[in-house]
């Protein structure tokens, strides 16, 4: 080699090693240093001449602690073009990856003269990569561990990916997998024609139901949710997806259905039936009073004290039961949802005053003190006039039946700007218990063989259906041994 070629490549690599982004070394072939680039030293805090003299294992010697070990890395940068490296100039920091590509430079009787090698800190790319494939087995974890069939087709149908739940949706070996389509999965052409023509439309469909058949001819009728993949040109390449096996979901969903329309149709029944044989019993019953009450009349003279309590007794029962078909009817029909109302402008001072003188008797007989007080001059309402009669009536009649001794007491008046109606008694009150079905049809907290009172458990659920329709709130408070108290909250909008 001439001095001038020699001259060349020496100042080339002067060039090359001021300038080069990459750490670049040349050791002497039994790796002590001769020269390190800026690069090389800044990476180890160090000038550049401070290398010279330094065994390259040096560096490295938490690594490469016996001349053993010297030798074989050698020997193994010898062999390798590409030697991954990694460590870290301070024991806290996290190690740095290298890539380390090496060139042997030869002498003349082709004898290893000199080692030049590069260092390239590829740490982000390491990391990245760690990542990536941590990623990845991720979601091959996911993809085999999930009970939905996963997959992926191409274009045309051919199956590229599956997981193990696709195995097992359609009874298949990934072998026979390999000779099959998509396509030929589809239950008949029809649903084939359903999902090509849905996913089309948008480019993903959710929750498809489409008809799947099982290796063994059996239909399948599942819920798909899937997307198109595209090339780099935006063509359409092929699909993934999943699809969920909802056969027996559907099965036990229709015969739900089928259950809850046989219910609806019982109901009706029972409805019709109610209504039927209370008006069969209405009849003859109005005809019995009627008749008892024009008896009394045209015997009266000749009837003594015993006879006159029978009448009485005929009345107050005739009229017990037709308010229970009363009641009945009521429910049934609230029941059945056939109650129209009527909303009318109400005064309700006139219809509480109504409904006390009708109940009046009642208390006195009981010796109750019975008194309602109207602390209001507007009591104007808007609203049905039957409907929330009844209720109002039924709350008071429950107060009065459950009150032994002591008072009931109807209190009108406004609060908050709101009209509210107050029916407070010192009666039995109401258990915690009873208290989350009191409003339920034909409940009461004393029932069966031990009840203690008349009544079929009717009044309550009238009145807060009917409070309900008329947008009218219910409060309830109430303690066992100490009494209730029933506060109706009319409409704001409609109040006085």
């Amino acid at each position: 080699m001439s001095i001038n070629n020699k001259h060349k490549q020496a100042r080339l690599l002067d060039l090359i090693l001021k300038y080069s982004l990459d750490c670049i070394v040349l050791l002497d072939k039994n790796y002590n240093f001769i020269q390190v680039n800026r690069a090389f030293a800044k990476v180890f805090h160090r000038d550049q001449f401070a290398f010279q003299g330094h065994n390259y294992f040096d560096l490295f010697s938490a690594d490469f602690k016996a001349d053993a070990d010297r030798a074989k890395a050698g020997k193994y940068i010898y062999q390798q073009p590409e030697y991954p490296l990694s460590f870290s100039n301070h024991p806290e920091q996290e190690p740095t990856y290298w890539d380390l590509a090496l060139i042997p430079i030869l002498d003349q009787t082709n004898e290893v003269e000199l080692l030049l090698f590069t260092l390239r800190d590829v740490t982000k790319r390491k990391l990245a990569y760690d990542a990536l494939q941590e990623s990845e087995q991720k979601f091959r974890t996911l993809f085999e561990d999930s009970r939905d069939a996963i997959y992926i087709t191409t274009f045309t149908g051919e199956i590229i990916d599956h997981n193990a739940a696709w195995i097992k949706l359609f009874g298949y070996s990934r072998a026979e997998f390999k000779l099959l389509k998509a396509t030929e999965l589809f239950f008949d052409a029809v649903d084939r024609k359903k999902f090509q023509t849905a996913i089309a439309a948008d480019g993903h469909v959710k929750d498809l139901e489409i008809d799947y058949r099982h290796k063994d001819g059996t239909k399948m009728t599942c819920l798909e949710t899937a997307t198109v993949l595209r090339d780099n040109q935006g063509h359409i390449a092929g699909y993934q997806g999943t699809i969920r096996d909802m056969t027996d979901h559907i099965k036990v969903r229709k015969k739900l259905e089928k259950a809850l329309e046989d219910a609806q149709q019982a109901s009706q029944v029972k409805t019709q039936f109610i209504a039927n044989i209370s008006h069969e019993i209405r009849t003859p019953l109005t005809a019995i009073n009627g008749f008892a009450t024009l008896l009394k009349r045209n015997l009266e003279e000749r009837l003594g004290p015993d006879e006159q309590d029978f009448f009485k007794y005929i009345n107050l029962s005739s009229k017990r039961l037709m308010r229970t078909i009363d009641e009945i009817l009521n429910v049934s029909q609230l029941e059945a949802g056939t109650v129209r109302l009527s909303p009318t402008k109400l005064h309700l001072g006139d219809i509480i005053r109504a409904i006390y003188n009708e109940l009046r008797l009642e208390a006195e007989e009981k010796h109750l003190k019975f008194e309602f007080l109207e602390m209001t001059s507007t009591d104007e309402q808007v609203g049905d006039e039957y409907s929330i009669s009844q209720a109002i009536l039924n709350i008071i009649q429950n107060a009065i039946k459950y009150t032994n001794e002591g008072a009931v007491t109807i209190k009108l008046q406004h609060v908050q700007q709101q009209l509210t109606l107050t029916i407070s008694d010192t009666g039995i009150g109401i258990s915690e218990q009873y208290r989350a079905r009191m409003f339920e049809p034909y409940s009461q907290e004393s029932e069966g063989f031990t009840k203690h009172y008349q009544g079929i458990g009717l009044g309550l659920a009238l009145a807060k259906r009917y409070l309900d329709l008329n947008q009218i709130e219910l409060k309830v408070f109430s303690k066992k041994q100490q009494g209730s108290t029933f506060t109706l909250i009319f409409p704001k909008s409609t109040g006085g």
